[in-house]
């Protein structure tokens, strides 16, 4: 869906994040800068890769990028405490985790607890330092091509997200979606909303809600534009 709108309208605003603001252009080749770093990471088809950030640019392409090498998303609350981030990060079979920084401390606090957990890349301001064995997203977009990657193509019917329930009658449980699920969800959305390239979707429900992503899906098919608010995290 990316790569189309990225071709029909590469110099409309995509998205818009504080000070921010990329070009379908500009998200198009972040978003393929990201699929190499994960690619070099050893990240392949089915394998997961958890998000733990609040709205922002970097979520949208981390998502896109996660989709295109074939990798299953899995969005996180940003108010989950340890239990909960262990929680998820163990069950889901997270090789990756992308975190906001102020969130990393978290994941760091409970990395002996997910085995299966490789790579923890830091999203916002505070990377000088960080630590050993974590990586900075924004160098991982610096030194890698802007070309999309060759050779991949997820199926219809593979994983493409696994956001977890809220878990009110037990432990959260992975949701299992598929790329038709998501396809066919934008599709309807945008046909009964009529959301057109024209558009400009203020985006405030958390993008790891289903009703988030949903709204990723529709800006990207209909080439609109997605203006990302969130309140600040909890101090």
């Amino acid at each position: 869906m990316l790569t189309r709108t990225v071709a029909r309208y590469p110099e409309h605003i995509a998205v818009v994040f504080n000070d921010v603001n990329l070009t379908y252009r500009e998200l198009g080749a972040l978003v393929n800068a990201f699929s190499h770093a994960l690619l070099d990471l050893g990240i392949r088809r089915g394998q997961t890769v958890c998000l733990l950030m609040t709205n922002r640019a970097e979520y949208v392409i981390s998502w896109f990028a996660i989709a295109r090498v074939g990798a299953v998303a899995s969005p996180m609350n940003p108010s989950y405490k340890e239990r909960e981030v262990a929680y998820q990060l163990s069950n889901s079979d997270a090789v990756a985790v992308v975190v906001q920084h102020e969130l990393l401390s978290l994941v760091e606090a409970v990395r002996a607890q997910t085995p299966t957990l490789e790579h923890i890349i830091s999203v916002g301001s505070g990377q000088q330092v960080l630590p050993t064995r974590s990586l900075s997203f924004s160098h991982l977009l610096r030194t890698h091509p802007t070309t999309p990657p060759a050779g991949i193509e997820p199926g219809w019917e593979d994983l493409v997200a696994l956001p977890y329930s809220s878990g009110t009658t037990g432990l959260p449980k992975g949701v299992m979606l598929s790329h038709k699920n998501l396809v066919c969800n934008a599709c309807q959305s945008i046909a009964t909303a009529r959301i057109t390239f024209e558009d400009r979707m203020l985006i405030f429900v958390p993008l790891y809600h289903i009703y988030g992503i949903m709204l990723m899906g529709c800006a990207a098919m209909s080439g609109a534009r997605a203006v990302l608010k969130f309140p600040p995290l909890a101090s």
